[in-house]
């Protein structure tokens, strides 16, 4: 199944799912060359690493399996796309954390969050499954825009933010 057929289950995760799942997204990566690529995918890899070790040493609220770690690193990537996961309830620490991190970050980046009940896939029928989360926070993503050089977050589709 993919996720889109699952799109009933997200949005009725997003009041009572258990982890917390953050995205960043390289916006345009297909126009950047081979050097801006590599570059920003190197500089999003620290940012992530920065984020994930502090969440874990200040608050140990990370949720850690292995589906969701990345050559033992406390994020995920799957291409340009890196996340990590935390316990519910811990939205604006987090989202202080990748403003600061990604204020006046040299590339355009596309940002997501949302909420999922289990890394098991064989209860994705059942509970909303991490994978299909990510496919579709990737999707939403389009809508939320780092650009180049600014401070905030901004929803380039809405005046306002969603609230998760």
């Amino acid at each position: 199944m993919s996720y889109f057929e699952y799109k009933d289950m997200f949005d009725n995760c997003q009041d009572s799912g258990r982890y917390h799942m953050f995205i960043i997204d390289i916006a345009g990566s297909k126009k950047l060359n081979d050097e801006e690529l590599i570059e920003c995918l190197e500089l999003i890899k620290e940012k992530m690493e920065n984020i994930t070790s502090f969440l874990k040493s200040e608050y140990n609220i990370l949720h850690i399996n292995d589906s969701n770690m990345y050559m033992g690193k406390y994020y995920f990537q799957h291409g340009d796309l890196f996340g990590f996961v935390v316990d519910r309830g811990y939205k604006k620490i987090v989202e202080d954390l990748i403003n600061q991190e990604f204020k006046n970050f040299k590339y355009d980046i596309h940002y997501n969050n949302g909420f999922y009940n289990t890394d098991n896939w064989v209860e994705g029928n059942k509970e909303y499954y991490f994978g299909y989360c990510i496919q579709q926070l990737e999707k939403d993503s389009k809508d939320f825009l780092f650009k180049k050089g600014e401070k905030y977050l901004t929803n380039v589709k809405k005046e306002h933010e969603i609230e998760r």
